[in-house]
């Protein structure tokens, strides 16, 4: 079996810590298999580290200053040991333990990505929707936008280039900043159906907005050194799909104004 680092950046949300936690215990006296929790709010998740760590837990504690999502990620790279990185943030799940497992399985070569379905939801609302993991990694239209990082394992080599870590010039785009950068590196993945992850929507991507800003900034700036043909498409499709966010909010808002709601 593959070696893995799971890391998990959690920041005043003990419950989602604990959620975190129980789907892991699966995996306790595992190892293969290191928990790595980046922890920028310690008192408040002191008793689900404690409990992890005895029950046979392969538990790495860090405290660090509340400075972001990626700071904090950046911190567990550093920190981790094993030879694949999965980041399962505070409040995401393991769904499937098979699907792990066959995706550090020995039986799979050494792949520069391994990837599986993640299932996506609100945590009130019984509303959930599967995420296919991807065929074809980097589409010329869509490129990668639509991959969780939940779904992916990452091999620590792909952070030993483009200066090793993510950019911490942006809150919501720099795994996605980061894959464009390796997209020369990335030669083999594996890829299994099984939904592997939990991803309960939240935080920061979700505001739409700001997200499109970003990868405006990130194709407009060519900071992945992507092709003339690609940037436009990629620019193109952005600029497309904000004004149909703009027209929806749009229509949303003048219909609640009528009291109908949609």
């Amino acid at each position: 079996m593959k070696t893995c680092s799971i890391i998990t950046v959690t920041y005043k949300d003990p419950s989602g810590l604990q959620r975190t936690y129980d789907s892991l215990r699966v995996l306790k006296e595992n190892s293969s298999i290191e928990w790595v929790v980046v922890d920028s709010s310690p008192e408040l998740n002191k008793q689900v580290l404690e409990l992890a760590m005895g029950e046979g837990f392969l538990v790495k504690h860090i405290t660090s200053k509340p400075e972001g999502i990626y700071a904090a990620m950046n911190i567990g790279v550093q920190a981790s040991i094993f030879e694949y990185l999965w980041f399962l943030n505070g409040g995401d799940e393991l769904n499937d333990l098979r699907g792990l497992e066959e995706l550090l399985s020995e039986n799979t070569e050494e792949n520069d990505l391994l990837i599986g379905a993640v299932e996506l939801s609100d945590l009130d609302s019984s509303k959930k929707k599967i995420i296919p993991p991807p065929r074809k990694l980097f589409s010329r239209l869509l490129g990668i936008n639509r991959i969780c990082h939940q779904s992916i394992l990452y091999n620590k080599e792909l952070f030993k280039v483009c200066d090793g870590f993510y950019d911490l010039r942006y809150r919501i785009v720099a795994d996605y900043l980061h894959l464009l950068k390796n997209k020369k590196n990335i030669k083999n993945i594996y890829v299994t159906n099984k939904v592997v992850a939990n991803f309960y929507k939240g935080g920061a991507s979700q505001d739409i907005i700001p997200a499109l800003k970003e990868f405006f900034l990130v194709h407009y700036r060519n900071e992945a050194k992507s092709s003339s043909g690609e940037r436009v498409l990629h620019l193109a499709f952005w600029l497309f799909f904000s004004i149909g966010v703009v027209l929806r909010r749009s229509v949303k808002v003048s219909l609640g104004i009528l009291g109908i709601k949609i």
